[in-house]
């Protein structure tokens, strides 16, 4: 894998106009990620416990470094607000005194608010008297900075167990069975139908298999299955845009059965530059095969093209 395609997720809510085409994008986005979560709780590693907190430890860093991070309109906010008007409420507002029954209030700091607020002459500038109008400016900010705060806890966590969820999914230890496993991989331009569902591969091949060991469990047009044994298989797909195209905006994979027709899952449309995760476990004697397609299919007919990358990996599970 390229240091490029490592770096494909971006975890953050951009300013200005491209906050309001992340707002219109962030449904898909979010649901993309839930599906990943899900696949999570079911995956079943081969490996020891050790290799869940090993995988945790970075996205947990980088989930603290969220939501302690700050930018310029966080300083501005804090040196210019008038007192009396908040950025945001506590989680329990009415926990004061010393009840018995009192929360424990919990507050995340605001890095940003605090370096404004004691900048030199803010506290001339928060003194200032100030017009209704402006006061109901201030109130309507502190109603938006709550709802941007939980929706910023919401991503925080949800980007937390996505990321932890691609650590472990990666991790060679949880593939290593001794019966058999295999690793394919494919990063290529691809031409994509808009409508019908194509058979995971390569635009010159299948793909590469890049590690293997024990009994073959694929097929041909990567067929996964086994006469015997279970065999838990994951597909991570990716992709961009070619810059010389426009489509497509998002990208699904489904699972399905290549003997019968029958369709085990269908994944949501998956965003550029973000990954989405198909798991699933083949009965012995059974096969499944992965198919992608561009979204949405009611567009008209045409080739397009996409630089797409997927990781696949097969093991079975012993008995």
């Amino acid at each position: 894998m390229s240091e490029e395609w490592t770096q494909i997720v971006e975890g953050y809510i951009p300013y200005g106009p491209r906050l309001w085409r992340s707002l219109a994008e962030y449904p898909l986005e979010f649901v993309n990620k839930v599906n990943t979560i899900i696949e999570f709780f079911e995956f079943r590693c081969l490996g020891d416990w050790v290799i869940y907190v090993r995988t945790a430890v970075p996205p947990a860093g980088e989930a603290v470094l969220a939501l302690l991070a700050f930018d310029w309109d966080d300083i501005a906010r804090g040196f210019l607000r008038p007192y009396g008007p908040r950025s945001r409420m506590r989680i329990n507002p009415h926990a004061r005194g010393r009840g018995k029954h009192r929360l424990v209030r919990f507050e995340i700091p605001e890095i940003g608010e605090l370096i404004g607020k004691n900048l030199p002459g803010a506290k001339i500038i928060k003194s200032r008297p100030v017009a209704w109008g402006e006061r109901l400016f201030w109130v309507l900010d502190e109603y938006a900075q709550r709802g941007l705060f939980w929706w910023l806890i919401m991503d925080v966590v949800a980007e937390f167990f996505y990321e932890w969820a691609l650590g472990v999914f990666r991790s060679e230890e949880c593939w290593e069975s001794p019966i058999g496993y295999e690793r394919w991989e494919c990063a290529n331009i691809a031409p994509i139908s808009s409508r019908e569902w194509d058979a995971l591969g390569c635009y010159l091949g299948p793909g590469d298999l890049v590690k293997a060991h024990g009994e073959r469990l694929t097929r041909e047009n990567l067929e996964i299955g086994h006469s015997q044994y279970q065999v838990m298989a994951l597909l991570m797909f990716a992709f961009r845009k070619n810059p010389a195209y426009k489509w497509p905006p998002y990208m699904q994979l489904r699972v399905v059965d290549p003997d019968t027709g029958w369709v085990w899952e269908v994944s949501p449309p998956i965003p550029e530059h973000r990954w989405g995760v198909l798991f699933r476990v083949v009965p012995p004697g059974r096969r499944i095969q992965f198919q992608w397609r561009a979204y949405p299919p009611e567009a008209e007919q045409f080739v397009i093209g996409a630089d797409v990358f997927w990781d696949l990996r097969a093991a079975a599970l012993p008995q």
